[in-house]
């Protein structure tokens, strides 16, 4: 791709990517970049249909591995009275 610059411009992007120690075409492949980033985040409305349901499956399956964890962690129940003392 080609962009048409003018001199000042030229002047101005070979100051700023020697200031970051890029060359031109790095600093300005990086500036591309963040932009295209910048852009994104702006459009961005929140998570799609498919990210949502997953992400449900993803906390019904959390949830249940809680509780099993739960459940294994209970103290075993003794009906002896006299359990757990001297004799």
């Amino acid at each position: 791709m080609t962009i048409h610059l003018s001199d000042d411009q030229v002047s101005r992007i070979q100051a700023a990517a020697g200031a970051a120690g890029l060359s031109p075409e790095d600093w300005a492949a990086r500036e591309l970049r963040r932009a295209l980033r910048r852009r994104q985040i702006q459009a961005y409305n929140g998570p799609d249909a498919d990210t949502i349901a997953w992400r449900a499956m993803v906390d019904t399956e959390q949830d249940a591995m809680r509780q099993d964890m739960a459940s294994d962690r209970e103290p075993p129940v003794c009906s002896h009275p006299t359990s757990g003392q001297g004799s």
